[in-house]
């Protein structure tokens, strides 16, 4: 079907008549389409594509950013800058990128390509007053998550540099009706500026922006909150945790346009009624919050190579509407940004015998041979994933092989990562069952905490299924009997594993003794020890329940619905639940059921079928009333 956009005379003032009927996909493509619209910062694309790779090392990094020596300085001095408050100098690109660590590094890296989509908009007071609000809102919003104790202050600050990217498209593109807009924002005083733009335009800046990273294949969690960032009471309540970055993004873009709203009182009582309700700060604690911007603003400025002439001192700003004068006298916050440079600095000291703990959570594969931890005495790396390192190790004192799981660096330094790594020594460790994976100790070296767990010879269930490997009714039977048992005896002792796929379910080598792996993630279920975000989404999306995906309290049914989708992938050879897009693959979870497995696969007994589609029910009472109820259901298939 062939849509048409319905032509209408433009009035006097330049607007277009308010009953134009714009179909909103037509105007994105037309947008989209603009062979000015800004090329996408190659090398930080590729940053995110690395360090997005499991095995990706400090070195490899370190590789890619030296092909663009101005990216290497830009780094240095973003770390050196106010905005990072380090107490001592990072002198190398790989030093930086280990301190970084992977996620904050990728988002650093976007935001610091920024300058480069700036292309074919010319160097005028609408271009100036775009990088002041950018830049500043961006400063804003990494300080107040860095006081919120934000597990990624980084991607925080990323989203508020990109967060008005569409502004720049829509310029391009409505050249003529935008301009005013463009070079003057008080003139959105009375009407909201995503309003103008809907009401005359068809789209939203927002909705602009949000549609380019989504060609660029940026994450989600950076996408929807920019899509919604105006309006973040509008967003679907997904993930909390994004909705929560939405409302940061609003807040951080009223602090930086304050000056384009002077005259609205109205605007003003918002931001410190939002101040108070959703941050907890009153008055006089958010004038100590904002002390020091605008020097963090101007040299963040100077680092990105943008002019922000004429960004605002806030003298003032917040005492229109207001019953008294703020006096703003800031001064750079301290805390968790300070604390994590502390810790992470200490850590370049760690020695283990002739190598540092540095050196294997850097460069795991140049291991050599008589490379220890305390006693254990490395031997080979098993895998790396979203908390650390693996690795294979001897115990000479008791004469057996064992694996060290060691906290990643960027989870090191985050006092609720390491609560979180604790809690799993904690709970897990008290698990005695042959189908779980015995932790045997937990221990911590200048700052680097391990957990010494059972090895198990053979092959993760996802290493086979990659390998092209099919199994029987008998087989699957056997593989979900054993894990229900595994995860039975967790849920008895008060624990819920939450990340149940195939790369943590364990086959003993030659057999399909089953062991259940890595508990990094649970959550005893009736205590609330509020190490995350609200509603921060952890786990594997392609594995994960309807309650995980919606941000609601997990019960033990949980890992009973991500056990149904590693029994699915194993009678279809599919996934359950699969999209282009991370937004599509959480809607599918929670709101679509997968095809019927049998018409996948008619070998697979109906019984068997009907044991999934329990598993699989979106009402968590809908499903078994026990992961040992699971598997009993599944013995008799077990030959």
């Amino acid at each position: 079907m062939t849509t048409t956009i319905q032509q209408t005379a433009p009035r006097a003032d330049g607007r277009v008549a308010e009953h134009a009927t714009r179909d909103k996909e037509v105007i994105l493509e037309r947008v989209l389409k603009n062979p000015r619209i800004p090329s996408p910062p190659t090398l930080a694309l590729q940053v995110f594509q690395k360090t997005g790779q499991e095995d990706c090392t400090p070195r490899e990094i370190s590789e890619l950013l030296a092909h663009d020596p101005g990216m290497c300085a830009k780094i240095l001095k973003a770390l050196n800058s106010a905005v990072y408050g380090r107490s001592r100098p990072v002198t190398n690109v790989r030093q930086a990128v280990t301190m970084l660590g992977n996620r904050p590094l990728r988002s650093l890296v976007l935001g610091l390509a920024l300058p480069a989509m700036q292309s074919g908009v010319g160097a005028d007071a609408g271009l100036c007053r775009y990088w002041r609000k950018s830049v500043a809102g961006a400063v804003i919003a990494r300080d107040l998550a860095t006081q919120r104790e934000s597990n990624a202050p980084d991607d925080d600050l990323a989203a508020c540099l990109l967060r008005d990217l569409g502004t720049i498209l829509l310029h391009q593109a409505f050249a003529e009706q935008y301009r005013p807009i463009w070079m003057d924002g008080n003139l959105m005083a009375s009407e909201g500026q995503c309003e103008w733009e809907e009401r005359v335009l068809g789209v939203s800046h927002a909705e602009v922006g949000a549609a380019l990273l989504e060609q660029w294949k940026l994450p989600m969690e950076i996408v929807e909150p920019i899509r919604f960032h105006h309006h973040p009471e509008r967003m679907p309540p997904l993930v909390s945790a994004l909705v929560d970055r939405a409302y940061l993004l609003n807040f951080a873009t009223r602090l930086a346009e304050l000056d384009d709203c002077c005259h609205a009182p109205a605007h003003t009582r918002e931001v410190l009624d939002m101040a108070a309700d959703r941050f907890g700060f009153d008055q006089t604690q958010l004038e100590e919050f904002l002390g020091g911007i605008r020097s963090k603003v101007e040299e963040f400025s100077a680092i990105l190579g943008v002019d922000t002439a004429g960004c605002p001192d806030f003298d003032e700003l917040l005492a229109v509407g207001c019953e008294e004068l703020v006096k703003v006298s800031l001064e750079a916050p301290t805390g968790q940004d300070g604390k994590t440079a502390e810790h992470t600095e200490t850590m370049d000291s760690v020695v283990a015998g002739s190598r540092t703990l540095r050196d294997f959570l850097d460069e795991p594969c140049s291991l050599t041979s008589g490379s220890r931890i305390l006693q254990y005495e490395v031997t080979q790396v098993i895998g790396r994933g979203a908390m650390g390192i693996v690795l294979k190790a001897y115990d000479a004192g008791l004469n057996r092989h064992v694996a060290i799981k060691l906290l990643a660096p960027e989870m090191a330094g985050n006092e609720k990562a390491r609560q979180r790594f604790a809690l799993e020594a904690r709970f897990a460790a008290a698990l005695r069952h042959e189908h779980v994976v015995a932790i045997y100790a937990v221990n911590e070296l200048e700052g680097v905490p391990f957990l010494v767990m059972e090895y198990v010879q053979g092959s993760s269930l996802e290493a086979l299924i990659d390998s092209g490997r099919t199994f029987s009714t008998a087989e699957i039977a056997n593989i979900g009997r054993q894990t229900a048992l595994g995860l039975a005896v967790a849920h008895e002792a008060r624990l819920i594993h939450r990340d149940v796929k195939p790369a943590n379910i364990l086959l003993e080598e030659g057999t399909l003794n089953v062991r259940v792996a890595d508990f990094g993630l649970a959550r005893a279920i009736d205590e609330d020890f509020h190490l995350s975000q609200p509603g921060l989404l952890l786990g594997t999306p392609l594995f994960m329940s309807p309650e995980q995906v919606d941000g609601k309290p997990l019960t033990a049914a949980s890992d009973q619905f991500s056990l149904g989708s590693v029994l699915y992938l194993l009678c279809t050879g599919q996934l359950p639940f699969d999209a282009d897009t991370m937004s599509g693959l959480l809607h599918a979870v929670a709101d679509k059921n997968p095809a019927p497995i049998r018409t996948l696969n008619p070998s697979i007994p109906e019984g068997v079928a009907r044991v999934v589609e329990t598993l699989h029910a979106k009402d968590p009472t809908k499903r078994f009333s026990s992961a040992a109820e699971v598997a009993e259901k599944l013995k008799p298939w077990c030959h």
